[in-house]
């Protein structure tokens, strides 16, 4: 049985997420960035183009989405999975675990490449896991 645990985050954590989440979206080229709560599903900050999206569902769903995910990692025998990704014709998503509490889920489309988001990704899962893990 696993455990969820609350986590608590500053007005300073804060500052430094959305600083990590908006040098993500420049590097990245995406159209938008959520950092979410593995636990819950919660949003805890976001950047980008997120008004045409319903951003609330979108952290419950990749919530769900990772857990489920996990569930699969370890019928294969791994752990879990780091990374999720969702292609689309117009916009793909790609979800990275970031630190033991939170999920980095990118949303982008032909401006850029799953490639470059994988690499921008990685760069601001280790500030995330930081903050989160401090």
């Amino acid at each position: 049985m696993s455990q969820t645990v609350d986590v608590v985050i500053t007005a300073d954590d804060l500052a430094a997420l959305q600083e990590a989440l908006r040098e993500m979206l420049r590097g990245s080229e995406a159209r938008c960035v959520l950092l979410i709560n593995r636990n819950d599903g919660s949003v805890i900050a976001c950047e980008g183009d997120t008004g045409q999206f319903d951003i609330t569902s979108l952290g419950a769903l990749a919530g769900g989405a990772f857990a489920s995910a996990g569930e699969i990692a370890r019928l294969i025998g791994e752990t879990e999975f780091d990374v999720l990704y969702h292609q689309g014709r117009q916009r793909s998503v790609h979800v990275n675990l970031a630190g033991e509490y939170g999920l980095l889920m990118t949303v982008f489309d032909e401006a850029t490449t799953v490639g470059l988001v994988r690499l921008c990704a990685r760069k601001a899962c280790v500030r995330i896991q930081v903050v989160l893990s401090g």
